[in-house]
């Protein structure tokens, strides 16, 4: 919410600025003089505009891209916590309980603790305690048969892509744009606004809404190269509905997966 406000506040500071700017331009300086070079305004708007849409376009596009790989790493990591969960129901006791109970603190961790931490770039103790007895307690399991050699292979294999998610997610949470970046957007929409105002028109009106419209597409531009670039916080930030599915299967009884008792020898 704060975000869209924050957004809202610039959107229309902006544009009033932009329409002052042309105000006090027109009242201190005399333009007059443009009148027989609006042919080589017009084309120099178009050649900056087209090559400046083009670059915000990219930045844009590839800032909604980050933003889309920030949720599905999300999707991954807690999928891959739920096979470790759902494995290590084909493990005897202790390693059962101990791994699932692993697996509720971790989730619960991350809805709780580590999703509100991460808006300020930080992750949560409690979550990276858990992470890593996840580890400890999957590396010391014994295998006592054959079925349980396969799935401690596949509960190895789960926690690992728990882990590299896990990694992606914290890297693509301290994730921000050079300022190089943001001095050019903002250097080029200030040129192209500029380039604007040496418009000549009978109408100061008319040029005013003009202006305004420019700034408009160009605040909600930048506006959403900034949302996107940043997918764990502000208005468009990556929701942790993946864990809170997993909290509801969580739920589910620590006892021996069914198919022990299916194809268990009979007397």
């Amino acid at each position: 919410m704060e975000t869209i406000i924050s957004g809202l506040l610039f959107f229309f500071m902006a544009a009033a600025a932009a329409i002052i700017g042309l105000l006090l331009l027109k009242k201190f300086v005399d333009l007059s003089s443009l009148a027989t070079h609006q042919e080589l305004v017009q084309a120099t708007l178009s050649l900056v505009g087209t090559l400046y849409a083009v670059l915000l376009g990219f930045l844009v596009a590839g800032a909604v891209t980050f933003h889309e790989t920030a949720e599905s790493r999300v999707l991954l990591e807690a999928n891959s916590l739920c096979d470790v969960f759902r494995f290590a129901r084909g493990l005897p006791e202790p390693e059962r309980s101990v791994i699932r109970n692993t697996c509720r603190r971790y989730n619960q961790a991350v809805i709780d603790s580590e999703w509100k931490r991460m808006e300020l770039d930080e992750g949560s103790p409690l979550a990276w305690k858990s992470y890593y007895e996840l580890w400890e307690q999957a590396l010391a399991v014994t295998n006592h048969a054959q079925s349980e050699s396969s799935i401690h292979s596949s509960l190895l294999a789960a926690v690992e892509n728990l882990g590299e998610c896990r990694r992606t997610r914290i890297t693509m949470m301290k994730h921000e744009l050079p300022v190089l970046v943001w001095i050019t957007v903002l250097t080029g929409s200030a040129i192209l606004i500029g380039l604007m105002y040496l418009l000549m028109g009978e109408k100061k009106t008319i040029h005013a809404i003009l202006i305004a419209i420019v700034t408009s597409v160009l605040c909600l531009n930048v506006l959403l190269l900034y949302v996107y670039s940043r997918p764990f916080s502000g208005a468009l930030k990556v929701q942790p509905e993946a864990f809170l599915i997993n909290q509801e299967m969580f739920k589910q009884p620590d006892t021996p997966a069914a198919y022990a008792e299916i194809f268990a020898p009979h007397p």
